[in-house]
């Protein structure tokens, strides 16, 4: 029942975290000025847009993330930096891997405005991912051996 209960949380934490991402990314895309002022056909393109981004991000992420899951439920890792960094690194491998596919012939996606709104893309996942499932990873358990 143990393992049930991790897997459960393990993916609540991975919707978290790319709902999340998904809507940081979002954000640089419509500002909340956009937003407040915009109306419901805004809100509307708005949503699709999280929709997409979400399932693209997760679509991505999930193997990446998974292995940092695994490891941190493996090694009791609580740490809110850990799942941070977990979350700025696969934001950096997403970064590299929209890098890789630029043809040169086209117009360039790849800037300092992208790679600011992957990293804080990252960022927020992390910590979405550590507040709802990263912050309960079990402990190892400790064998305490006595000299009697």
């Amino acid at each position: 029942m143990l393992f049930f209960g991790t897997v459960v949380r393990v993916l609540l934490g991975y919707v978290a975290a790319t709902l999340a991402a998904g809507g940081a990314q979002v954000l640089f895309a419509v500002t909340p000025a956009e937003l407040f002022a915009g109306g419901p056909d805004i809100w509307g393109e708005s949503g699709l847009l999280l929709l997409g981004t979400t399932i693209v991000t997760g679509v991505f992420a999930a193997p990446f993330m998974f292995v940092s899951a695994l490891v941190s439920e493996w090694r009791g890792i609580r740490s809110f930096a850990y799942h941070v960094l977990a979350g700025v690194l696969i934001a950096v491998v997403g970064h590299a891997v929209l890098y890789a596919g630029q043809n040169a012939n086209e117009p360039n996606m790849v800037n300092s405005y992208a790679a600011a709104a992957y990293l804080t893309a990252g960022l927020v996942g992390g910590l979405a991912y550590w507040a709802v499932a990263g912050r309960l990873a079990r402990r190892r358990a400790t064998v305490s051996v006595s000299a009697d």
